[in-house]
């Protein structure tokens, strides 16, 4: 339970219970320097804000934090942005899936394949873009490159910044 109180001079919100927070990302656009610059105001170190930087020590780039949603200041170990299926009702194609906040600017995402984990090259699919609300949308590819046409098919998603 909660209650606001509202004056000219001051906001009060107290609770009472349990607390459950969530994030909404903006749908306006957000670049990345808006989002390091929301998530560590006033720092200019490149070591912490920077592209590849880890502050919270989780092993994940701030740039794969911006891309998928994460908050870069709490550790996220354990995130797999990337689900395969092969699904009953589509034989020989494989659905690869991913989450991703809604308006960023300059980020992209691309699926790159290789039979060898040597040479890789960039999938041709159409992604298909579902909006979940809150800011979120859910992104499908269909591979159709025929099952059991080489011994193995690797899968990657890239992310970069524009």
């Amino acid at each position: 339970t909660g209650t606001i109180t509202n004056d000219d001079n001051a906001s009060t919100l107290t609770l009472t219970g349990q607390i459950v927070a969530t994030r909404t990302i903006s749908t306006g656009g957000v670049s990345f320097g808006t989002w390091t610059a929301s998530s560590f105001p006033g720092v200019v170190d490149q070591n912490t804000i920077g592209l590849g930087a880890d502050p919270d020590k989780d092993g994940i780039p701030n740039l794969v934090e911006f891309a998928f949603g994460l908050n870069p200041a709490s550790g996220d170990s354990t995130f797999a942005p990337l689900k395969a299926s092969l699904p009953p009702g589509t034989p020989g194609q494989r659905v690869l899936e991913f989450t991703r906040p809604k308006g960023l600017t300059d980020v992209s995402y691309q699926f790159l394949v290789s039979d060898d984990l040597k040479t890789w090259t960039t999938m041709s699919a159409t992604p298909e873009i579902t909006d979940l609300g809150a800011g979120q949308e859910k992104v499908v590819v269909r591979d159709t490159a025929p099952l059991g046409a080489t011994r193995n098919r690797f899968v990657l998603l890239s992310v970069s910044k524009n």
